[in-house]
């Protein structure tokens, strides 16, 4: 079973105030020292990006918001997907790339839980990838609706839970690193 970190939308949009409080404040240092163990180990990192069509949208080409992370830019030839839509599986290459490497098991993080990567998440389980979140690395936003206000912690807790009774598993970053050192 060939392995990969697959990062997904982990922008400068992220920080935009307009999002709210967000989980997981140590996530950059989380996703720096990933970034380090996997190159260092020869897993494969691949990034997934979001090119918004949404005019108002700080994850528009050409905004500030588009940029990955500091913490997290591509290095070499790591992959990069480009996606328009909330699923990295949907027109762009993802899922015939994976296959073509042998990769069945993903290993995810990423911004937002509640979006792009519990989409991608349970998208490349029902594709029937062992998939895997690492749960400091990836990150969800508080919600005030008509049913009152959720911080982003409780979101957080809400969906690794979901995710691991219908889709997959949950490890922290150490885990990870652990498995594979």
């Amino acid at each position: 079973m060939s392995v990969a970190l697959m990062m997904i939308d982990f922008q400068k949009g992220i920080d935009f105030p307009s999002w709210g409080q967000r989980s997981t404040p140590e996530m950059e240092k989380v996703v720096r020292h990933l970034f380090s163990f996997c190159r260092d180990k020869a897993i494969p990192i691949i990034h997934i990006k979001h090119d918004s069509v949404l005019p108002a949208s700080p994850y528009r080409p050409g905004q500030v918001g588009n940029d990955f992370k500091d913490c997290a830019q591509p290095m070499g030839d790591e992959k990069i997907f480009i996606k328009h839509t909330n699923n990295a599986f949907v027109k762009t290459g993802l899922d015939d790339y994976l296959k073509s490497q042998g990769i069945t098991k993903l290993y995810m993080g990423g911004t937002l839980l509640e979006h792009c990567v519990g989409l991608a998440a349970k998208h490349a389980a029902c594709l029937d990838y062992d998939v895997t979140l690492i749960s400091d690395a990836v990150a969800s936003v508080e919600q005030t609706n008509g049913a009152g206000h959720l911080s982003a912690d409780q979101i957080k807790a809400f969906l690794l839970e979901n995710f691991i009774q219908d889709y997959g598993s949950v490890v922290t970053s150490d885990e990870f690193c652990k498995k594979y050192n």
